[in-house]
Formats: C-alpha cells, structure tokens, sequence
C-alpha cells in the first residue's frame, strides 16, 4: 500500500496530478526519468568545454533549442516540439508564487497562531479554537472556517512574530490581560527589547505594568526606530524604568539614531 503524505496529496488533487509509485529499488520502472539525466549528460556534456558560467549557460540555451526544435527524437521518430502539440496537456491552474499549503492549528491563550517558530496574530475570540493558516511564499491568510482573519507576512519584519493593530487593540479590552499584550507586542519588535523589560519587571515586581503601558504608548507615539534607540541608550546607562526611556526621547527631540552594529571584522 502507498502511502502518500498529506501535503504531497494536497498539491495533487489542488493541481489535478494522478501520482505513480514505482516498486522500492526499483529504478527501471522510471528509465524514462532516469534516462534523461543520462541523455543530458552524455549529449550535452560530454566533450564540451566552457570559459565560465554565463558561456555555459549560453551553450546550455542553444543546446536545449536544438534538441525540443530542431532534433528528431531517437524514441520517437518526431521532433519534441511538434510531438508535444498533439499531447492533451492543460497548465496547472496554480502558480507557485500564489499556491498555498493548508495547515491547522490551535490558536494560543495569547491569540498568535505558532507554526515552524513563526507567530501570527488573530482577533481575540478566535482563542482556544482551530484556524487554517493558508501558507504562501511571502504570505499567510489565516482563516476560521469561512471567515478571514487576516492576513500576515510569511516571515516577519523581526523574524518571529506579525501583529496586526487591530488584533493588538482587541486584547486590550481585557483589563488584567492588557500589560501582558502589551508587553508581548513590545518583545516582538526586537531581541534588544527582551532583556530590558525582563530587568525591568525583575527590579519593579509590583509596579511594572504601569511601566509597560508608559512604554507601549511611547512606542506608538515615536515609532518602531526611535523607540528601540531609546531603549538600547537606556540599557547601555543601565536605566530601567519608563520615565528613563521617556527623559531620553525628551533629550533628543529631533530624533534618536540607533547605536551602530559592531565590525564584524574586528
């Protein structure tokens, strides 16, 4: 019995494919494929010579030309070009670029679906319940059933989490659960903003949230850029609190520049 594994036959039913099994160990049930590999070795191949790789792939172009176009086939008898006029073969109808594989999982107590260290956020009802991630090559569309939840990059601006603003703004509603959203939303904008808040929660154990909040709401206000310079002076000073991160913008009203990377040559 073939078993064949689910994504596999996904793409073969979204793209109308009947699949053939050859028998294991046994690579003369597929000589055409094989065959192939070896036609284009010993005939293009074999006794040519190329400068570099743009002359390769100049012969490469011409010989690929000759033998579809111009070449009569040995098993044939015909030229490949006009045999595949008479072949009743249809386009996929998926592109690469928009196919999208399937995927399900249960959406997490704070409303990120997880799938391969990626995090993609939902509305705040969709809590607890199983959603379909539609996985694209630079996109993800989430789904509950019939109903769009929204739409994400495939990967992330900071490489682990996509939160949408309205997504963000639902668990707010949730009064003790707010600071924890909030707090989430500010790790995810980079790894420099992890361990900043994390001595700042272990100094004020009683009093971060209030923190938090101040934070969040200055990181609206000034933008992704200015706040994570403002948050990369205050742990260089080794200021925690948000009245330092807030002294530091008031500082520089212009505008903060991040510090530069270290030389990777040094």
């Amino acid at each position: 019995k073939v078993h064949w594994t689910d994504r596999f036959a996904q793409v073969c039913i979204d793209c109308g494919l009947i699949p053939l099994a050859c028998w294991p160990y046994r690579p003369q049930q597929k000589g055409s494929v094989e065959n192939l590999v070896g036609f284009v070795k010993g005939n293009f191949f074999c006794g040519r010579q190329f400068k570099d790789r743009n002359d390769l792939i100049e012969q490469m172009q011409a010989w690929v030309t000759y033998v579809n176009t111009e070449r009569t086939c040995d098993a044939t008898g015909e030229i490949p070009q006009v045999r595949l006029l008479k072949e009743s073969l249809k386009p996929c109808a998926h592109k690469a670029e928009t196919y999208a594989f399937k995927v399900s999982v249960v959406v997490r107590p704070t409303a990120r679906a997880h799938y391969r260290g990626m995090k993609y956020s939902v509305p705040a009802d969709a809590i607890g319940q199983t959603v379909t991630l539609h996985l694209q090559q630079t996109q993800v569309s989430i789904y509950l059933a019939e109903r769009h939840l929204g739409d994400h990059p495939r990967t992330p601006a900071n490489g682990k989490s996509s939160v949408l603003a309205d997504h963000a703004q639902q668990l707010f509603i949730f009064k003790r659960g707010k600071p924890f959203a909030q707090r989430q939303i500010l790790l995810d904008l980079d790894p420099l903003v992890e361990p900043y808040l994390t001595e700042l929660v272990h100094r004020r154990p009683q009093t971060w949230q209030p923190d938090v909040e101040t934070l969040y709401d200055l990181y609206q206000h000034i933008g992704r850029a200015d706040f994570l310079a403002a948050i990369a002076l205050a742990t260089e000073e080794r200021c925690f609190g948000s009245e330092y991160v807030q002294a530091i913008v008031n500082a520089t009203p212009e505008g903060l520049t991040p510090p530069p990377l270290p030389s990777l040559l040094t």
